[in-house]
């Protein structure tokens, strides 16, 4: 429904450095208001450096906002239908912008600009759009180069030469960035006579290039001793027993491999605190000469990102160099860059290079080179001849570069600009690598109006918006606020005259995507094939058509996400092979396709690569391993989803009308999973489903706890799938965390509730999480820490909205204080008071929304949010808490009879259509054995929806 209108791209190229510039016009066809995110990938070594909207015919850019705040200042405005845009920090190669309201049947006109260096690759502006713009304008400063597009894409090669830039920026300071290459001396790594192979097989490890993995894994292994053997080593939650692979070197070593690849199924979310915590007992019994290969796609929905990194610093003290391979464009490469240096090992990121080339450096032993100390990175690590950017800043006129023989350039007006950003970008990468303080990033990123882990860019309506949150004022606003407060100013002068009395001044304010899909295409013995021209078409009708590089590389670029997306790839002298994606592809999926030599009919296939492999089959005689089809092709069931689960109509009934057909078949898809009895069934149905509900709260959580009668490992990597897709969402997070908790899985539970507070800190729901947590694991140092931190906000300092929670909160560290110190040791349950015969406690994961309990008791008496007390005893609390809950009933004395427990969707945010709310609610029941715990969940998408829950017999 939102389509691109018009553009303008501006790029400028000076030396090894580019900066872009888009103004993108988006139209809405619908006939209301609503929130897009614009979303794109960027280029190698790109970050987000500028972003804009358009008041009238001002473009104001967002400023630097520490992150909790920015997003806190975003979803406000929303709710108070302004203009708000917000970009958030996004490791890997990708980007998205928030941005709100795009007007009904209206234009919305976006400015964006990232800066990048090249280093590795040519400068890249692909400019093949799937349907026609009204507007396109191009500008490219290449510098002086002649630039020609060929087959839509401006290509601008990069300079090879050693060239240091240098510029002085407004704020007095000297910056330089140079391009150096760095050719250490040759030291071969010895062969080595076992190989551990740490494999990530979380559900997100479906964007790796499998085809690339087991290349660089088969070549890297054919290097080793002709005698070695490997450990295949799955992880995801936990560390998986490894498979052995005998004669790991030889070709039935490779075939064993590519077997037991094959045989991984995607599942859960990535703990790598786990697994680095489990390393060094793995490894201390293998041979000193072991060579460690870790393949992931360096996302983590587990724990805090900070104990991550530490985690990765520790590995240092094992000695063992690490190779840390990733094929995924979606990697955190921050994250596997500073795994692979602190162990003084390699990081392959084969999105960049060929495996064989991996290959081969990963068997050159790295060498780490030391610039001046004014330069920053100050050591580089290198196995191979390679190119980097170091850059550096002073106080001074900088001349030379210090330590560099190279030629100095000084640039001016914009380009300068792109100097002082190509250091801040140095410098952000220096700071995470060595573990630098919140603080410290916070203050990196406001100093330079740079996106962080710690900082936001924040674009707000009005200048009463940036005063309220305390942020600094842009130019325009300033101008404004003062005509404002003078024109205010002046009437009061004129009240005060009329009614003759003084003046009084008032206080001075306070200080202030395109959618996109890539892959490569392989002939049947896994080599790359350049020049196969491949077609991406929607419903029959061809939207971009590429040709493959050098590399068997390919890549679409879309404004929107086709609704039947079909992919075709031909070659001469081979088959010709079709892709059917159908809908719901998410876009940044990567497709890999294996052309089969002298097969002549077309082999048609239905898969979505981006989420689960399945299993092999082929209209031909021959084996396509890599041609893998799911369920989808022959259930009916599954294949219904793909035609009724989405709509490209913009009828708001109609999309109501779908909304509600996808949850009617989505509850068909869960009842066959329950009808299947065979766990690997199960698995296998479930993992096909996913390929089309993945990301549905619904789906996951009724998925899991159907796994949970018979596998109930099993049914909790199926909830953490969940996690895995929405590990942005904190009060989702908490809400996974108090199910596992439920099940006895508190060390995961406790990893989720961590991200939830690096997240979301100010949410006084997980804090709460937490301390109940720690409690019931007899953690008391960890419960007197965080019921410090609780008591610390002053009581004129918490919000009236969350007030509720503070005073559950503190019901419950005053139960912990009464406690001896023997069952503090031992354990409490402070969720529950043992005197209560009953205790019923809802939460949900939606803020801007309202969820309710209503238990009826016996008498017929309703408690809930507006009668919090009945006549039998009981007591209600948290009806009026700013979203997501605790709504609390307990009950002393409870006379005997039936409890309804009722739950009401009172109103959901309708900022966003597509919103669903997931409520857990909790029962707990005083019982001759002790406390009995039920759970319920329930997924609610309508307003005014009311149901029963569950009943309680007393």
């Amino acid at each position: 429904a939102l389509e691109l209108k018009a553009l303008t791209i501006r790029a400028t190229i000076r030396g090894h450095l580019a900066r872009t510039e888009l103004e993108l016009t988006y139209h809405s066809s619908l006939d209301y208001d609503t929130a897009g995110r614009f979303k794109f990938p960027l280029p190698p070594d790109a970050e987000v450096s500028d972003v804009g909207l358009w008041f009238g015919e001002t473009l104001r850019h967002g400023v630097a906002v520490e992150r909790v705040l920015a997003r806190q200042a975003f979803e406000e405005t929303v709710h108070r239908a302004a203009d708000p845009a917000l970009v958030e920090w996004n490791p890997g190669q990708a980007f998205s912008l928030d941005v709100y309201p795009v007007p009904a049947d209206g234009d919305k006109k976006v400015f964006v600009a990232y800066d990048q260096e090249l280093t590795s690759s040519d400068y890249m502006l692909d400019l093949r759009f799937a349907k026609d713009i009204a507007k396109l304008d191009v500008t490219v400063d290449a510098d002086g180069h002649a630039i020609a597009p060929v087959d839509g894409i401006v290509r601008v090669p990069r300079d090879v030469s050693e060239t240091a830039l240098v510029a002085h920026a407004d704020d007095g300071a000297w910056y330089a960035s140079a391009a150096i290459d760095v050719a250490p001396p040759e030291a071969a790594a010895a062969p080595a006579s076992h190989v551990v192979i740490l494999y990530d097989t979380s559900s997100s490890s479906v964007r790796q290039n499998a085809a690339s993995v087991r290349r660089f894994l088969t070549g890297f292994l054919a290097r080793q001793n002709a005698w070695a053997t490997a450990d295949l080593v799955p992880f995801a939650v936990t560390l998986e027993p490894g498979r052995r692979i005998e004669k790991a070197a030889t070709p039935s070593g490779a075939l064993e491999l590519d077997r037991l690849l094959r045989d991984l199924q995607p599942l859960g979310a990535t703990n790598l605190l786990e697994l680095t915590a489990q390393l060094p007992k793995l490894l201390a019994p293998l041979p000193i000469d072991t060579r460690v290969v870790l393949v992931t796609d360096g996302l983590t929905s587990l724990g805090d990102s900070h104990e991550v990194a530490a985690a990765f610093r520790a590995l240092a003290a094992l000695h063992r160099p690490l190779v840390v391979v990733n094929a995924a464009r979606t990697a955190d490469d921050l994250l596997l860059d500073n795994a692979a240096a602190s162990t003084g090992g390699w990081h392959l990121d084969l999105t960049r290079v060929e495996p064989e080339a991996a290959v081969a450096t990963a068997m050159q032993v790295p060498a780490h080179v030391r610039l001046d100390q004014r330069v920053v990175p100050g050591v580089l690590v290198a196995s191979s001849a390679t190119r980097f950017a170091v850059a550096m800043r002073t106080a001074a006129p900088i001349a030379e570069f210090p330590g560099l023989i190279v030629p100095v350039r000084e640039l001016h007006g914009v380009a300068a600009a792109m100097v002082r950003r190509a250091y801040a970008r140095a410098r952000l990468r220096d700071l995470l690598a060595r573990g630098a303080s919140d603080d410290e990033v916070l203050a990196h990123g406001r100093t330079y109006s740079q996106v962080t882990p710690r900082t936001s860019l924040l674009v707000l309506d009005t200048w009463q918006d940036y005063v309220h949150y305390h942020l600094d004022l842009p130019p325009e606003l300033v101008a404004e606020m003062h005509r404002e407060q003078e024109e205010e100013a002046r009437m009061e002068r004129l009240a005060c005259e009329r009614r003759n009395r003084p003046l009084v001044l008032p206080p001075s304010p306070a200080p202030a995507g395109p959618w996109t899909l890539s892959g490569g295409v392989y002939d049947d013995s896994n080599a790359t094939l350049p020049g196969v021209t491949v077609s991406l078409l929607d419903g029959g009708v061809t939207v971009q058509t590429v040709v493959t590089d050098v590399t068997g590389s390919y890549s679409f670029s879309v404004p929107a996400a086709p609704q039947n997306a079909e992919v075709v790839a031909e070659l001469s002298g081979f088959g010709s092979v079709t892709r059917v994606l159908g809908n719901n592809v998410p876009s940044g999926a990567s497709l890999e396709v294996v052309l089969l030599s002298a097969i002549t009919e077309s082999v048609t296939v239905t898969a979505e690569a981006a989420l689960a492999p399945v299993n092999t089959t082929a209209t031909t005689e021959t084996a396509i391993h890599s041609l893998r089809v799911p369920i989808a092709s022959t259930d009916s069931l599954l294949r219904s989803i793909e035609r009724d689960g989405s709509s490209d109509s913009d009828d708001p009934a109609v999309q109501r009308a779908v909304a509600v057909r996808r949850r009617e078949l989505t509850r068909a898809v869960l009842a066959r999973l329950r009808a299947l009895r065979s766990p690997a069934e199960r698995l296998r149905y479930y993992v096909n489903a996913r390929a089309l509900l993945g990301g549905d709260k619904s789906f996951h959580v009724f998925a899991a706890e159907i796994f949970r009668e018979q596998s109930p490992e099993l049914a909790v990597r199926v909830l953490l799938d969940l996690a895995e897709a929405r590990d942005r969402e904190a009060p989702l997070l908490r809400l996974l965390a108090r199910i596992l908790d439920g099940w006895n899985e508190g060390a995961i539970a406790r990893l989720l509730l961590e991200h939830a507070l690096e997240i979301a800190p100010t949410e006084v729901q997980s804090l709460r999480e937490m301390i109940l947590l720690d409690a019931r694991s007899g953690r008391a140092e960890a419960v007197a820490a965080r019921g410090a931190r609780l008591r610390a906000v002053p009581a004129a300092d918490r919000d009236w909205d969350v007030v509720g929670v503070y005073e559950q909160t503190e019901r419950v560290l005053a139960r912990w204080d009464e406690a001896s110190p023997t069952e503090r040791q031992r354990g409490i349950d402070l969720r529950v008071d043992p005197k209560d015969d009953l205790t019923i406690e809802l939460m949900f994961d939606t803020g801007w929304s309202w969820v309710d309990v209503h238990v009826i008791e016996p008498s017929g008496e309703k408690v809930t949010w507006n009668h919090t007390t009945s006549a039998a005893g009981a007591e209600f609390t948290g009806g009026y808490n700013y979203g997501y809950g605790p709504e609390i009933y307990t009950i002393r004395n409870a006379p005997p009879g039936t409890y309804r427990i009722e739950i009401d969707y009172y109103a959901s945010d309708r900022t966003n259509v597509s919103l669903e709310t997931l409520a857990h609610v909790i029962i707990a029941e005083r019982t001759r054995g002790g406390i009995e715990r039920r759970e319920k969940f329930v997924v609610l998408a309508a307003d005014q929806e009311h149901q029963l829950l569950a009943t309680v017999e007393r």
